[in-house]
């Protein structure tokens, strides 16, 4: 079954695994000086890897932290993996997800997001990305989605936002940004009314919807 995974304990592995070998080279460096036996330090490496990725594990189950990896049906129509947490998440699986309508990641840690393999995706209908940490979003591969209707963007530090992609999907009605993000459309400026409007109006030229605005 296709698959979806990811981490929220990423960070913890990295200082965790780190510092345990910091400590164990400085407990055992007068060891590994005064015999001259160099080996040593990698001996104390690997051990100081091993012993902090048990560490590590205990930190993340005491914490409630998890590496997920999550195994979906194929005809499975909505996935909510929301308040979870994630810092990165794969969905390359999605690909093989054909029937998926509905994919929920709100409120979590995720910085980036590829959207790349949603390009050979004909189902989804509703996409929530809100809540998180994703600055940069591109939503060029998002204009072969041909029942994309809704996607939600809020609450991410995104300073700008290219939506012309949007325009041209036929059933595509609602897109949820902050206030504070610079919406384009062909690079001209407009207000999260003005695109809903040309999406009610069913047009895609920015400069035509603009001319008819100002008549």
């Amino acid at each position: 079954m296709p698959s979806i995974s990811g981490t929220n304990n990423s960070y913890v592995d990295e200082i965790i695994g780190f510092s345990t070998i910091i400590i164990i080279f400085f407990l055992f460096r007068s060891i590994i000086f005064q015999t001259s036996q160099l080996w040593l330090l990698g001996i104390f490496i690997i051990v100081g890897m091993i012993v902090g990725g048990v560490l590590s594990a205990v930190v993340a189950t005491l914490l409630g932290l998890e590496v997920f990896d999550e195994e979906f049906q194929t005809g499975v129509v909505e996935i909510d993996l929301s308040r979870r947490s994630i810092i990165t998440i794969d969905l390359d699986a999605i690909q093989e997800l054909q029937n998926l309508e509905i994919l929920n990641l709100e409120d979590n840690l995720i910085e980036k997001i590829d959207f790349a393999p949603f390009r050979k995706h004909p189902a989804l209908v509703n996409l929530d990305v809100s809540n998180n940490k994703i600055e940069v979003v591109d939503l060029t591969v998002l204009k072969t989605m041909k029942k994309l209707q809704r996607l939600d963007l809020r609450n991410n530090p995104i300073d700008a936002l290219e939506a012309a992609d949007l325009l041209q999907l036929k059933d595509f009605t609602t897109l949820y940004v902050d206030p504070q993000t610079q919406l384009t459309v062909e690079g001209v400026s407009l207000t999260n009314d003005q695109f809903h409007e040309m999406i009610e109006k069913g047009m895609k030229d920015v400069d035509a919807f603009l001319a008819q605005s100002n008549e």
